[in-house]
């Protein structure tokens, strides 16, 4: 299929079923940004009711980047088939997902950022095979199927509507009207990403989120296609509060703090402490302990490790005070939140003054914290 120049990326939004305005800018930076293999790329998750047209969805996306007989794909039961059907495509699209495994989770989210594998090569005791690649991963079902904090922070997620039945077309007719403007959708994306590689060196923000390499091209990107760049650092952050929302709903252990801070701006106590308080929580609330409640102090310290920045997103700090003798936990509630938003460079100040009156300096860098921008945790 050859792409023709001069086309409207805009017309890709008459196929897809999106009616939030920054969600389609966002498919719309999205899809430009996997033409770079460079680059750590986020899972798009789609959700929503039967006849959303989610399948459909990543069905074109799938032959704009990845034209292949098979469009969409299933997980296997083992990791090694896996990571060899990560290997064959580009755009590895997941259908109809109801839940993932821990092993599942971790093996996505090397993927996109682009650690390596190995498996043991056949008819041989010692010899390896070495997989090294990033890929361009999607899920999409009714419910969201990622809870690990994780795999949610390299994700953006996309609520489909139910497409009222006056409005629904079949797929054949849908496909083949896509067919006819795939060329010009086509030359479009390679138009926008053309425009981005001349503009992407003067992109500077002074703070980035774990897709470091995906927010800044999505700003040059955004700027491409006519969009304003802080209109796509908006619409990104938005979109990274409600997954973060999406992590706390979907831990215990978050649930059970979130309670507790409810109507206390300082806790303080032991490990042993802190369990005993969350634990008789958890009952009164009915929350759900059966699965990932920590049997124990120690444990409980991991978990909250797992959720600690989402619950700062929250406005929740998690502490350690180590001058005491006794291992002490310390939860603060946090009129802002501790992790900072986006934003471009030029809208750098020295001093920001909060209600209190009292000037603080702003803490400017990557939200890493020494982490590498493409999301690996070094």
């Amino acid at each position: 299929m050859e792409p023709i120049r001069g086309g409207d990326l805009n017309k890709l939004l008459d196929f897809v079923n999106l009616t939030d305005e920054p969600q389609g800018m966002l498919l719309l930076v999205y899809i430009v940004t996997c033409l770079r293999p460079d680059i750590p790329h986020p899972i798009p998750i789609l959700h929503g009711r039967e006849g959303s047209a989610k399948t459909t969805l990543f069905r074109i996306l799938k032959k704009l980047l990845d034209p292949s007989k098979l469009e969409v794909l299933t997980f296997p039961w083992d990791i090694n088939e896996l990571v060899q059907k990560l290997d064959h495509h580009w755009a590895a699209f997941f259908d109809n997902v109801t839940k993932l495994s821990p092993w599942i989770s971790d093996t996505l989210c090397r993927a996109v950022t682009g650690e390596g594998f190995s498996k043991r090569m056949l008819y041989t005791d010692d010899d390896d095979i070495i997989y090294q690649f990033k890929r361009c991963v999607g899920l999409n079902g009714i419910n969201i199927a990622a809870t690990q904090s994780d795999l949610l922070d390299r994700s953006i997620i996309f609520e489909l509507p139910k497409i009222p039945k006056g409005s629904r077309k079949s797929e054949g007719e849908l496909l083949a009207e896509f067919e006819e403007a795939r060329p010009a959708i086509m030359g479009a994306m390679f138009d926008a990403l053309s425009k981005a590689m001349k503009t992407i060196s003067g992109v500077k923000l002074d703070e980035l989120p774990r897709m470091a390499d995906f927010t800044l091209w999505g700003y040059a990107i955004a700027e491409a296609l006519g969009f304003k760049g802080e209109e796509f650092l908006t619409a990104y952050n938005a979109n990274i509060a409600g997954r973060n929302e999406e992590v706390l709903q979907n831990n215990p252990v978050a649930q059970a703090v979130i309670a507790l801070m409810k109507d206390k701006e300082l806790w303080k106590g032991t490990p042993s402490e802190l369990y005993n308080v969350l634990d008789d929580i958890a009952e009164n609330l009915k929350i759900n302990t059966t699965k990932a409640w920590p049997k124990a102090s120690n444990a409980l310290i991991r978990k909250l490790n797992e959720v600690k920045t989402n619950l700062e997103e929250g406005g929740i700090t998690v502490e350690r005070d180590k001058s005491k003798s006794a291992r002490i936990v310390v939860l603060r509630k946090c009129t802002e939140n501790t992790v900072n938003t986006v934003k471009p460079a030029h809208e750098e100040s020295d001093k920001v003054i909060d209600d209190d009156g009292i000037d603080d300096k702003i803490v400017t860098g990557n939200l890493n914290n020494g982490n590498s921008s493409d999301g690996n945790d070094d």
